[in-house]
C-alpha cells in the first residue's frame, strides 16, 4: 500500500456558502499528509483557480484544475434543486471545454439553446457529452446523480447512468469518499457494486471544505446559516439538537486515519488500495498548465490623416 494519496476533489472558500477554506492553507495541509499534486473543484466556476495555480507553484505541488458543476441529466428540471459532478481538466483542450461549459451553464435556454441555467448554472449531460474532449469526470458526493440513486435504492439507474459515462467519457472515474456519515457508506457500498458490475475505476476523494479538523465547527455553522438550517444544528440555547456533520473529516487527514474509515464502513482492502493507486492515476493524466490571461489595453493608432 501506498503511504499518501493526491487530494483530489477539493474546495476553496468561493464555493459560496458551502465550504470555509483558505486555498493556501488547504495547500499546506494537503503537502503535510504527503500530497504532491491538489485538485480544486469549486462549485460552478474557475474563480479561484489563478490564485490557486500561483500558489501551487509557491509550494511545489501539482495544481489540476477543475469545477464541481450543478447537474441536471437533461435541463428540463425546473426547480432550482440540481446534482453535483466534479470535472477537471487534463490537458488544453479540456481547459477550453471546461472553461465553455462554465459558460453555457450561466445561459438559459432562451438565451442559447445550449444552455442550462434554471435558478443556478447547470450543465446536462447532453452539454457535457457535447464538450467532453481533454475531460476527467468523476460521480462526485452524495449529491451526485448516481449517489442520489443509490439512496434512493434505484441501483437500475444508477447502472445505467454510469454506463452511460462510462460509454461518453474518455476518463470517468467513480468516487469513493471517506466520510462518517451513514448517507455515505451507503453510497460507497453502492459504487462498489457499481465498480463491480461495469469495471468503471475508483478514486478516493476527500471533498475537503476546510483545512483543519478545528475549523470544522465554523464551517459547519456558516453552512447550516446558507441553507437557513441553524434550527436544525442547535435549540434556543445553542445545544446541538442532532449529529448534523458532527465529525471533523472534511479536510486532508492521514491516510492510516482514511483507510480505517472506510474498513470500518464496509469498504474491504483491496477496494481501498485501487481507489489510492488511482489518485496518481488520476494525477498523472494531467498535462495542462495553467497560464495567467495577459490582460491590457488595446493598442491605439494614431491617426496619420
Amino acid at each position: 500500500m501506498r503511504d499518501s494519496y493526491q487530494l483530489i476533489h477539493s474546495h476553496s472558500h468561493f464555493s459560496f456558502g458551502d465550504a470555509l477554506c483558505d486555498t493556501e492553507d488547504l495547500i499546506i495541509a494537503a503537502k503535510k499528509q504527503g500530497s504532491t499534486a491538489i485538485n480544486l473543484s469549486d462549485h460552478g466556476h474557475t474563480i479561484e483557480i489563478s490564485n490557486f495555480v500561483e500558489l501551487c507553484k509557491k509550494h511545489d505541488i501539482k495544481p489540476i484544475c477543475g469545477i464541481e458543476f450543478y447537474h441536471s441529466l437533461d435541463g428540463k428540471e425546473k426547480e432550482r434543486k440540481s446534482n453535483h459532478l466534479s470535472v477537471s481538466a487534463r490537458n488544453e483542450e479540456g481547459w477550453k471545454n471546461l472553461l465553455k461549459l462554465q459558460y453555457l451553464s450561466s445561459l438559459t435556454p432562451e438565451e442559447n439553446i445550449e444552455g442550462g441555467y434554471f435558478g443556478r448554472c447547470r450543465i446536462t449531460n447532453k452539454m457535457l457529452f457535447d464538450h467532453v474532449g481533454g475531460l476527467i469526470i468523476s460521480s462526485g458526493c452524495i449529491a451526485g446523480a448516481i449517489n442520489q440513486y443509490i439512496l434512493a435504492d434505484d441501483m437500475t439507474n444508477a447502472l445505467l447512468l454510469a454506463e452511460l459515462f462510462k460509454e461518453n467519457t474518455e476518463n470517468y472515474f467513480l468516487e469513493i469518499q471517506p466520510h462518517h456519515i451513514d448517507l455515505q457508506q451507503k453510497c460507497n457500498l453502492g459504487i462498489l457494486e457499481i465498480h463491480k458490475k461495469l469495471g468503471i475505476p475508483l478514486v478516493l476523494a476527500l471533498d475537503a471544505h476546510y483545512a483543519y479538523p478545528h475549523q470544522h465547527e465554523a464551517y459547519k455553522i456558516n453552512t447550516a446559516a446558507s441553507r437557513r438550517q441553524l434550527d436544525e444544528v442547535y435549540n434556543d440555547e445553542g445545544e446541538e439538537t442532532n449529529n448534523w456533520l458532527t465529525h471533523p473529516d472534511l479536510c486532508p487527514r492521514s491516510l492510516d486515519d482514511i483507510v480505517e474509515t472506510l474498513l470500518e464502513r464496509g469498504v474491504p482492502k483491496q477496494y481501498i488500495d485501487q481507489a489510492i493507486d488511482n489518485t496518481y492515476n488520476y494525477a498523472d493524466l494531467v498535462t495542462f498548465e495553467y497560464k495567467k490571461p495577459k490582460l491590457g489595453l488595446p493598442k491605439l493608432h494614431e491617426n496619420s490623416g
